[in-house]
This record gives C-alpha cells, structure tokens and sequence, in this order.
C-alpha cells in the first residue's frame, strides 16, 4: 500500500504515468535500496525527471548512474567534488539523500559543465534536469508522498464509479469466467471433439467413391424433403406442436439410404433406383400433401404452391 500510494502521489504531480514509474525503478531500485535510499525520495526524483521528458527506463538508469557514481567516484570526480565542496556521504559512509544532494549541488553553484563531469554523459543530462527542478520542489514532491496514505485507494474509487467503472468491473467478472471455464476442463473436451472431427473428415476424404455418392445423393433427397418439411412445420406451428417427429423421419431416411447401398451394390443404375423410389413417395403422398394444405389454408398459413418434384433423374433441389 505504501508503495502505490507514493506512485500515485508521484504521478499525480508530475509529467509520468504509473507505467513509467514502474519501469524506472526495475532499473534503479536494487541500487538506490543499497546505498539506503527511500523509495518514496527516489520516486519523486523519477517524477521531477518526467517534467523535462527524462521518462521510464531513461530516468531509472540515469538515477542508477548518478548513485554509483556518487557512492564509487573517480579520482577526476573526487577532484570536482571537493572543488565544489560538495559532502555527498556522511561520517558513516553512506550516500546521503538525493534532496541533500541536490541543496548542495545547487548552492556550489555547479555549472552544467561541472555536472557533465560528475554524472558523465548518460546520466549527467538528467542530473542537470533534476537540478534544475530544484530542491524545494524535490522537498515538496517527497513530502506529497510521504503523505500519501490511502491515495491510491480513493483514486481507484473514483475511477470505479460511473460507466467506466462498471465496464471495468463488468471485465473482470468476464475474466473470472472465463478462467473458470478452462479450468473446468471443458476447452479439453472441445480440443478433443476438433481432433475427432479432423479424423472424421480426414477418412471420409479416403473412403469408398461409393460412399461419396452416397452422401451427394441424402443431400439431394433432403433437398428434394425441404418443401415437405416447410409445409408440416408451419402446419405444426399453428396447432402449437414440436418438430420433434420430423427429425425422426429424417433419421430413417438415412438409415434407409445406407440399406440401399448395401442392397444395390455401386452399380450406375443405383441413383436411378433412388429416383424411382423417391417418385413413388412423392406420389404416394400427394394426397396428404393437398390435405395438409388445404388445413394451412382454413388457418391462414402460407405455404409452398407444389410439392416437391424429381425430375430427369436427378434428385430436386428447393
């Protein structure tokens, strides 16, 4: 909590966002935690950065520069530093604070020149930039996180209220879902219902020609049973009743269209023996046809003006 209360104090204040900031401190936190930094101080730094466009990773390793440089001076460093009577650690050794630090830098009077050789050319720009901020807006940023407690959590409320908020957690619920869902074993068991289809389709490219034209032809005879099923459906429709029925009539034609492969063999006179007996359903039922249509019609139901018909030997489409 303390953490992303200082975040959002930081960004609150300054030209970053809470993904800039983070990205800084993966940089820079393992050595500002060495040399006894507080994070709180270290992000405001980050954020004072981000006012000159010193963002993200370019904040977080010119910061982690300037601290090793500080805490490991050169010889050429150390000579600056006592010329500009500069006292960055103190009598125990340690790095003292950055606010410190800058308030002594400032009051040298270190020219940009100065801070170039100190910092060197990769953190020495944002050095400068921190510099310039000043301390006293340093001081402040750092006592705005300091103060911070419970910031983060009157921001997310804020940001939960309204549409937005409902959206986001309108997201969440969706996310809990659907992690449910794969946990529940079922995108298994849909992976699985693929792979056995692929097998499936995969066999029926290799298999019998004889079963092709199988299948060609109960396609062409539910084709042919489409008017057939219009007409019962909106009859079943007016009185209220299920189709249920006619998926057992369908069923039973293929289970009778496979009896005929085995009874005929693959002969060429087998499409047209299934054309012969489709011509003798079809006229075996005109009658029921003519009667169910004539009930449509007390009803006020619309329905196909034929029957459906087999001509030039060739199951008929709708």
């Amino acid at each position: 909590g303390r953490v992303n209360d200082a975040l959002v104090a930081t960004f609150q204040n300054t030209n970053t966002n809470v993904a800039q900031l983070g990205e800084a401190m993966s940089y820079v936190a393992p050595v500002a935690a060495s040399a006894g930094l507080e994070f709180e101080e270290v992000a405001a730094a980050i954020g004072l950065m981000g006012n000159a466009g010193i963002q993200g990773s370019r904040a977080g390793t010119a910061l982690t520069g300037s601290i090793t440089r500080l805490l490991s001076p050169t010889s050429a460093m150390q000579e600056i530093i006592e010329q500009l009577g500069l006292d960055v650690l103190d009598t125990d050794g340690n790095l003292r604070s950055l606010t410190e630090i800058v308030e002594q830098l400032e009051s040298s009077g270190a020219s940009t020149a100065d801070i170039m050789q100190l910092f060197g050319q990769r953190a020495g720009p944002a050095m400068a930039a921190l510099i310039s901020e000043g301390s006293g807006a340093l001081k402040e940023q750092l006592q705005a996180n300091l103060e911070s407690s419970g910031l983060a959590a009157e921001v997310a409320d804020t940001q939960m209220e309204g549409l937005n908020g409902a959206m986001a957690r309108l997201k969440s619920a969706l996310e809990g879902v659907a992690i449910a869902i794969a946990e529940s074993g079922i995108l298994d068991w849909a992976a699985d219902l693929a792979d056995r289809a692929a097998n499936l389709f995969s066999r029926l490219s290799e298999s019998n020609p004889a079963l092709l034209r199988l299948g060609t032809i109960i396609a062409g005879v539910l084709a042919a049973a489409g008017p057939v099923l219009f007409i019962v459906g909106s009859g079943l429709r007016a009185i209220g009743l299920a189709l249920t029925p006619g998926g057992l009539l369908l069923a039973g034609l293929g289970l009778l269209a496979a009896g005929f492969v085995y009874a005929f063999g693959e002969g060429d006179t087998f499409g047209q023996k299934i054309v012969d007996i489709g011509e003798k359903i079809r006229e075996k039922l005109a009658p029921a046809f003519d009667f169910i249509r004539g009930v449509l019609a007390a009803f006020g139901v619309a329905s196909p003006s034929a029957s459906p018909t087999v001509a030039s030997g060739v199951p008929c489409s709708v």
